[in-house]
Parts: C-alpha cells; structure tokens; sequence
C-alpha cells in the first residue's frame, strides 16, 4: 500500500468519526433560568367600551402583576382580575417538575353601575436563559393568548333563577376560556408550546391551566362562550384562584450509526481512487 494510498484511507475513514464525536458530545441543558409575563388586554364591558388593564412593571422591563377593575364601588370596593408574573435565575429542570407560572385571581365584590367586564385576552410570555451549563443565548417563546369571557350575573335577581347558584348571598359569577381541548383527571389543561433546537437537543415547554371545569352549555352561553368551554365559577364576596404552571421537557436528535458513518468514509475513499484512476 504506497503512502499517498495508506492517507487517504486514514483521512476518509478518520473524518466522519470525528464528526460523530462532536454530535455525541452535545451537552443537554439541564437547568434554565426563567421569565414569565402574564397580561390582561383587548378587555371590554358589557357596553363594548374598553376596559384598560393595569400593568407593574420592574426596573427590568417586565410585568409583575396585570389587573382589571370595573364596576361601582358598594362598600366592598370594585371586582378585579388580576395575574401575576414569576421568575427565577435557575431552577427550571429540564425534564423535571413543573414550577408555577402565575396565579390568576378573580376578587368578586357587588358593584353598581351596568359597565360591568364581558371579555379579555390572556396572554403569557416565557423567556429562557440557560443556567446549567451557562452561557447560552436567551430563548423567547412565542406568546400564547387565551380568548376569555366572564359574565357578572345580576344580584338582585331570586336565587331560584341564577345560572349557577353556589351560596346564599347572590347568583355566581362564571369566567370562561372558549373550548381550548380537554381537561386530564385533575382538571388541568396543557398546552405545547413550538420546540426548538439547540446542539443535539431538543426542546419544548409545556404550559398547564389548573383548577379549570368542563362548564355546562348553559353556564357557557350565559358567559357568551362556546359550548363545550373551560372556566370556573365565582361566588360573590369571594376571592377565587386559578393557577398556571410550567415544565421543560428535551429529547436527543438521533446520531448516525457507526455503520452510517463507516460507510460515508468508504465512500470518499472510493471517491480518491477513482479520481487517481481517471487521472492516471
């Protein structure tokens, strides 16, 4: 085997188990940093006249808290929803548990006056900064919307014809999103955020609504969503919650196999003897 021969053959060979050793030495992010803002818009009132959400922002740009108000004062002060932001330098594991995302509130106070909320966007923003390894480009999700209804039910009405009666005080208050999929057994509904690539990994985030029922065609059209819609009723003089959480998850984009990779190597060698024929 002359020496021109015996290096080629080392070249063609050597090459694309290089190339395999950098794809399998890929490092799987392990733990992010975290971002979520969470904001009220587009909120109208039964008359269709804008209500405007009140956002705190931080000395970084992002929004703590999102809050709408309406209705007048009748000692208790005014209804409101309102939703917070989180976030964390770490602690978001890639394929671990889920970390809450945000809580969503609705204060159900009795209110005078007929401007009274009818719809609003909800929507949440998440942004990613490698923590472990470090070093990373921050990643900016897309932002996901959810179309919502509520429907302030009038409380001088018998209680033998509210929509849903849930105490002894007033009618229930019924906030909807507009059928969005299916609830799990724990009344959770999860949306899949668009992945993304990084190296050899790739990546996507998951989005859970909690605390979340399956509402009665009455109820959704009492609320003006459709049938089939995801809410919760609020009684009144209370505060009700529902939660947000989120998780990471990653899977390894498959390597070429070894044979895959020794037979790219023959090739090219093939490739050289062949032009060294043609040359000859």
């Amino acid at each position: 085997m002359n020496t021109i021969f015996r290096k080629t053959l080392l070249a063609s060979l050597v090459v694309p188990f290089v190339l395999g050793a950098q794809s399998a030495n890929a490092v799987l992010i392990t733990d992010w940093g975290y971002q979520v803002n969470n904001t009220l818009s587009e909120a109208l009132n039964v008359k269709n006249n804008a209500i405007n959400a009140v956002d705190v922002i931080d000395g970084g740009g992002n929004v703590t808290s999102s809050t709408l108000t309406w209705g007048g004062n009748l000692g208790s002060g005014q209804s409101s929803l309102m939703i917070d932001g989180v976030s964390g330098d770490s602690g978001l594991i890639t394929n671990g548990s889920a970390l809450a995302g945000g809580v969503f509130t609705h204060t159900n106070n009795p209110i005078a006056g007929g401007g009274s909320l009818k719809s609003f966007n909800l929507n949440t923003n998440l942004t990613l900064t490698p923590a472990s390894p470090e070093g990373g480009a921050e990643r900016n999700l897309p932002t996901i919307t959810f179309r919502s209804f509520f429907k302030e039910t009038d409380n001088t009405v018998d209680l033998q014809d509210c929509v849903v009666k849930t105490s002894s005080v007033a009618c229930a208050d019924i906030f909807t999103i507009g059928n969005i999929g299916v609830l799990d057994g724990d009344n959770t509904f999860t949306v899949t955020t668009p992945s993304f690539t990084i190296d050899d990994y790739v990546y996507t985030v998951l989005l859970e609504l909690t605390d979340l029922t399956a509402l009665s065609p009455t109820v959704c059209a009492a609320a003006g969503a459709n049938a089939g819609c995801l809410g919760f009723v609020t009684d009144e003089e209370f505060t009700t919650p529902f939660r947000t959480r989120f998780s990471i998850t990653a899977t390894q984009v498959p390597e070429p196999g070894t044979l895959a990779l020794l037979g790219l190597g023959l090739a090219g060698l093939g490739m050289s003897r062949r032009r060294k024929a043609a040359t000859a």
